[in-house]
C-alpha cells in the first residue's frame, strides 16, 4: 500500500508491486493435553522481512510534476511484526452442577511499521510512535459454565485486561502532508454471553 498521484495529479492510495522481497523465519504451534481437561496452546513467530527491490515516486516530486524515482528496499514490511507470541491455557472442571471452564490469553507482537511512504519510515525510524505502533502484549481472560449436557452455557470474559492501549490499524503519510491517522482497539472490556440450544 502506497501513496501516490493519479492522472491529476491529487494524492492517492494504491496498491503497487514491491519488485521483490524475501521472507526468512520460523513458525511454531503446539497444541498440548497434560491432563485431562487441560489444554494448552502456543504459538510463535519469528520472521524477517527484507525487500530486495523496491523502487517507488518520490511523492514531493510528484506533486510539482516531476517523475523522480527512489530506491526504498531499506524499509520494513509494513504492519509486519517480526516477533508474535500467543500463549492460551484452559482448564475443564466436571462437577455435579455443570462443567466449569476458566481460560487465559496472553499474546506478544513487537514493533509494528505502518507508513505508506518513504518520510514516513524515516519518522519510524527516529521514533517507532511516530508512524508504527510499538510492541505490546495483551491479557485476555474467560470463564464459561456448561450444564453436563452443553445445551445451555454462561461466559464472563474480560478483553485487554491490562488496558493496553494499542492501535489496530493507522496509516502514517510522512512526505506529502504529514500525517498520521489511528485507530485504537477497544480498551478493557467486560462482558457476559449466554447461550441456550432449544
Amino acid at each position: 500500500i502506497q501513496v501516490d498521484t493519479d492522472s491529476q495529479g491529487n494524492l492517492a492510495v494504491v496498491f503497487d508491486n514491491a519488485g521483490k522481497s524475501k521472507i526468512e523465519g520460523v513458525e511454531l504451534e503446539l497444541l498440548w493435553m497434560p491432563l485431562p481437561g487441560t489444554v494448552v496452546n502456543l504459538a510463535a513467530s519469528h520472521n524477517k522481512y527484507s525487500f530486495q527491490e523496491f523502487n517507488d515516486r518520490d511523492l514531493m516530486a510528484a506533486v510539482l510534476g516531476r517523475n523522480e524515482i527512489i530506491d526504498r528496499s531499506d524499509e520494513a514490511f509494513p504492519v509486519s511484526p517480526e516477533d508474535m507470541i500467543s500463549l492460551g491455557i484452559q482448564v475443564a472442571f466436571p462437577t455435579s452442577i455443570g462443567i466449569f471452564m476458566p481460560r487465559i490469553d496472553v499474546s506478544y507482537k513487537s514493533d509494528i511499521f505502518m507508513g505508506l511512504d518513504d518520510g514516513s519510515y524515516t519518522a519510524y525510524q527516529r521514533d517507532v510512535e511516530l508512524a508504527g505502533q510499538p510492541s505490546y502484549t495483551l491479557v485476555d481472560a474467560r470463564f464459561t459454565w456448561s450444564n453436563s449436557d452443553g445445551s445451555t452455557t454462561m461466559t464472563a470474559f474480560v478483553k485487554n485486561m491490562t488496558n493496553e492501549k494499542y492501535r489496530n490499524g493507522a496509516a502514517s503519510v510522512g512526505d506529502s502532508i504529514g500525517t498520521f491517522f489511528e485507530t485504537y482497539e477497544a480498551p478493557r472490556t467486560f462482558g457476559l454471553q449466554c447461550r441456550h440450544i432449544f
